[in-house]
């Protein structure tokens, strides 16, 4: 690569690279994000990241004769994520989707009303207020990020010690006949 053409101009060098089509594109955009710093810069700072670009394209690996551009040949995590789920995963996800909803409506039903404060004198700006009232616009608004919050509020209520993660109203274990 031509270090006139690179200090000139770093976006469009970094365009004409002959590697471009062989980079893996995590890599990639590591080097696009130091050429737009270094082309945003001038003086010291301005070489410095220069020199960086430089040494990091002049360590990119040169495509072998018989492998094929990383473009076509996916990752093994792309694969992974890639490959068709089978039925049986399909079908244990749309359960566990409804499941979720479920406990998520029985749990907001078992919370107390916007309108039922214990008190009436606390005030418009008491928690016991806003809460409810939050979680009833969330519930209006956006259930799937009402859904996503009470998942991540179990997940902490799990981390402390000390206080049940059980909804109001549920109770653990089976009962006796």
């Amino acid at each position: 690569m031509d270090a006139q053409a690179l200090h000139q101009d770093p976006e469009a060098a970094l365009q004409a690279h002959p590697l471009r089509a062989h980079t893996a594109p995590a890599r990639w955009a590591v080097l696009q994000g130091l050429t737009r710093r270094a082309a945003q810069q001038q003086g010291a700072l301005r070489e410095v990241l220069l020199h960086k670009l430089a040494a990091r394209l002049a360590a990119l690996p040169a495509p072998s004769a018989e492998a094929a551009p990383e473009a076509s040949c996916p990752s093994p995590l792309q694969a992974l994520a890639l490959a068709p789920r089978p039925p049986e995963l399909q079908a244990f996800e749309f359960d566990r989707r409804d499941w979720t909803r479920l406990r998520l409506a029985q749990r907001l039903d078992a919370a107390p009303a916007p309108t039922e404060a214990p008190n009436a004198q606390l005030g418009p700006l008491h928690t016991q207020v806003l809460v409810p009232q939050a979680l009833a616009q969330l519930r209006e608004l956006s259930p799937e990020y009402l859904q996503r919050l009470m998942v991540q509020l179990d997940q902490l209520m799990a981390l402390t010690p000390g206080v049940s993660s059980t909804p109001v109203g549920a109770k653990k274990g089976r009962r006796r006949a």
